[in-house]
């Protein structure tokens, strides 16, 4: 039986490589939160150009140099710790949803 209809059938005995669903869950938690953390200050910074009307889709100097800007902008008022405002709710949030997409998965 190849793979595609493994899956198909519900059949993920093939897929797991010996982990269970508990380590799957765990690991795809962990996974989300590190991928959602490590990108949260660039999401803050576009987040501040955009609330700010700094974008700009006309020419690439200018987008460099509005995003140098916000960057200077919120070091000087918030400090290296104004791009990590808020992560904790991220981080809840991503390390609790993959939990549902896994259980949908399995089917429990």
């Amino acid at each position: 039986m190849d793979a595609d209809r493994m899956v198909m059938t519900g059949n993920h005995s093939a897929h797991d490589d010996g982990m269970g669903f508990w380590k799957f869950m765990l690991a795809s938690s962990v996974v989300d939160m590190v991928e959602h953390m490590a990108m949260f200050p660039v999401d803050t910074l576009k987040i501040h150009m955009q609330m700010f009307g700094t974008t700009s889709t006309a020419s690439s100097s200018a987008h460099r140099h509005n995003t140098g800007k916000v960057f200077t902008s919120i070091m000087r008022k918030e400090g290296p710790l104004g791009f990590y405002c808020g992560i904790g709710a991220i981080g809840l949030g991503a390390g609790l949803a993959p939990r549902f997409f896994i259980s949908r998965f399995y089917g429990i």
